[in-house]
């Protein structure tokens, strides 16, 4: 029995444990990839730079004992890896002040997205202003030119001040939002 959990990650579930060394000396990949492994009880879990979207060829040669010496048939199993999930994500978040000196960007992580729409809204610093923001950026860029590619961006933040930043690619039910406070002022100690 196989499992794929992302696309990093092949678990085999065996009717009694194995040992790792019994394994690795019987256990082959194709294509062929680097991979680590852990055994917990019956599970062992294969972790590798597996790509996404992909098939690999599970084979485990004949006369695998598990750990009360009954010895396994030969094995082969075509695994199918699934794509990545469609994501936005805004990197390295943390929100709160930020000190600008040179160009200052905001990364945005896209995996699957064709495209999406980027808002950049500044905020008044006077409190009996905040009901509306000023929206300074609005732009559709494409994301992903290829399936599975994982590409950032950089969003750039003009200037000191209060920003939200919003990414959206409704198409596929995306939304991902970041406020950031940029000052010019230096920290001293």
């Amino acid at each position: 029995h196989s499992d794929v959990f992302g696309s990093n990650r092949i678990c085999l579930v065996f009717r009694n444990p194995v040992t790792e060394k019994e394994l690795r000396a019987r256990l082959s990949l194709q294509p062929k990839v680097d991979y680590a492994l852990s055994i917990y009880g019956r599970e062992v879990s294969l972790y590798g730079e597996f790509a996404p979207g992909a098939s690999l060829w599970v084979k485990i040669a004949d006369g695998l004992p598990d750990v009360y010496g009954t010895t396994m048939g030969p094995a082969v199993r075509t695994v199918a890896l699934p794509p990545y999930s469609p994501a936005l994500a805004f990197l390295e978040y943390r929100g709160g002040f930020m000190e600008r000196f040179g160009v200052l960007k905001t990364p945005l992580m896209a995996v699957n997205v064709p495209s999406a729409t980027i808002t950049l809204t500044r905020w008044s610093s006077l409190p009996w202003e905040k009901a509306e923001g000023e929206v300074v950026l609005r732009e559709t860029l494409a994301a992903n030119r290829a399936p599975d590619e994982i590409f950032t961006h950089g969003v750039a933040l003009p200037g000191p001040g209060e920003y939200t930043v919003e990414a959206e690619a409704p198409e596929i039910g995306l939304r991902e939002i970041a406020h950031h406070r940029v000052t010019d002022l230096a920290p001293s100690f």
